[in-house]
């Protein structure tokens, strides 16, 4: 009886560790001539250069593949494949992530096959949570105007984090900058982009003729649509009529604020321009603006000075709670200043203005000469020597309050980035 009892409990803790080893040998043995015959691609290029610390990953699990088995995909793989289908919700495309490739092998049970999905995923996982942490579009791209030094990921330690993770979104999103200007620009292109699916954005015919105040038009009764989905006019007035009377005026001005436009309450040609703008192309925008977003890669010190080039409005923040705003008056000087971790060298009051002089950081910046960028700023500030400074080029952006603003593309690079993202 007893030496039954002992058989039984021999056999129920050896079968599982069996099926386990049987369940991924035919697709180990697979991984381990694709990497003898250097034939192992993942997809991705990071990975790929780093092929030996994949390799040497995969070498700690004696080859079993980390996403599959003999008889399939696991659900992690299902998981992070869905995730990688839905990488658009950070105006990023699927398409970088070899989604096809993955989809075409999801359904397969050769082993080859497999072994091929688990480089594939594994390699799309590095992918992206390498653009996740630095944006897609690296200093190497000089039309980018990004001179930032991507934070290099350590490529078998994220993979192995990535398969151990209950849940890849979160884990992924550890990698997202801590700024919540980021979170917030995602929830607008949601916004934009299920209006554009839906067609619930309004075609508003440009035109060079003003309505003035107290005038009639036959597009105000589209426009008041448009002016409740953007939140600038109450919801109860969007059927108010084909008058600017003056809770449209009001909302008007809104609108121009958050456009860049001079707030007058009348709808002239530039409004009219603005408003004929499709929710495709504010999507597109929005887009730009995340991968902007996404290069500002390290942490920001309680006390800073944030510049925007594009606003042009350069943020003094001296802790949670304190930010002194200030206008930029060499704006012309700066065109061929690219995006780019610095501090501040030098400060000095002149003529009521502060001159300040940022010299780029040489651990966190590629590519910059090695010579202070000359800021002037159009009232004094005190700013003391080391202060941390990031500048940067953001034309789209969303307010604590959570309002989008669309700013001015000064020096018209936005039509260059949405070229290297293939956003055309």
């Amino acid at each position: 009886m007893l030496s039954r009892l002992f058989l039984v409990l021999v056999l129920l803790t050896a079968c599982p560790a069996a099926s386990f080893a049987a369940g991924n040998e035919a697709v180990a043995a697979e991984i381990v001539k694709l990497f003898d015959s250097r034939a192992a691609e993942t997809g991705s290029q990071s990975a790929d250069k780093a092929i030996g610390e994949v390799r040497a990953y995969y070498a700690t699990r004696a080859f079993k593949p980390v996403w599959v088995r003999d008889d399939g995909p696991k659900s992690k793989a299902k998981a992070l494949f869905a995730e990688l289908r839905s990488s658009a919700v950070h105006g990023l495309s699927p398409q970088s992530y070899h989604v096809d490739q993955i989809a075409a092998l999801m359904d397969s049970q050769d082993p080859g096959d497999l072994a091929q999905l688990d480089m594939l995923l594994s390699g799309a996982v590095v992918e992206f949570g390498r653009d996740l942490r630095n944006g897609r579009i690296g200093p190497g791209k000089a039309s980018a105007e990004n001179a930032v030094t991507p934070v290099e990921l350590d490529i078998a330690a994220y993979i192995e984090g990535a398969a151990d993770a209950g849940n890849f979104r979160q884990y992924a999103s550890g990698f997202i900058n801590a700024d919540t200007r980021y979170v917030r620009l995602i929830a607008k292109l949601s916004e934009f982009q299920r209006m554009g699916a839906a067609h619930m954005w309004p075609q508003i015919a440009p035109s060079p003729a003003p309505v003035e105040k107290d005038a009639g038009d036959a597009r105000i009764p589209l426009i008041r649509k448009m002016l409740v989905l953007t939140g600038d006019l109450p919801a109860n007035l969007i059927g108010a009529g084909d008058v600017l009377d003056d809770e449209f005026a009001a909302a008007l001005v809104k609108f121009q604020a958050r456009h860049a436009l001079a707030a007058t309450g009348v709808l002239d040609a530039d409004t009219l321009g603005e408003m004929a703008i499709p929710a495709e192309q504010r999507s597109r925008q929005i887009q730009l603006n995340l991968e902007r977003r996404r290069w500002q890669n390290r942490p920001l010190q309680a006390d800073h000075l944030y510049i925007n080039m594009a606003e042009p409005v350069a943020r003094l923040v001296r802790g949670d709670s304190d930010s002194t705003f200030l206008g930029i008056e060499n704006l012309n000087e700066l065109r061929d200043v690219p995006t780019f971790f610095g501090s501040v060298e030098t400060a000095r009051a002149e003529a009521g203005k502060t001159v300040v002089e940022i010299r780029p950081d040489p651990q966190t910046t590629t590519g910059m000469p090695d010579k202070p960028v000359r800021i002037v700023l159009d009232a004094e500030a005190t700013l003391k020597p080391g202060l941390q400074v990031f500048v940067t080029y953001i034309t789209t952006w969303v307010s604590s309050d959570g309002q989008l603003h669309f700013g001015r593309d000064a020096f018209a690079r936005d039509a260059a980035l949405a070229t290297l993202m293939k956003l055309d």
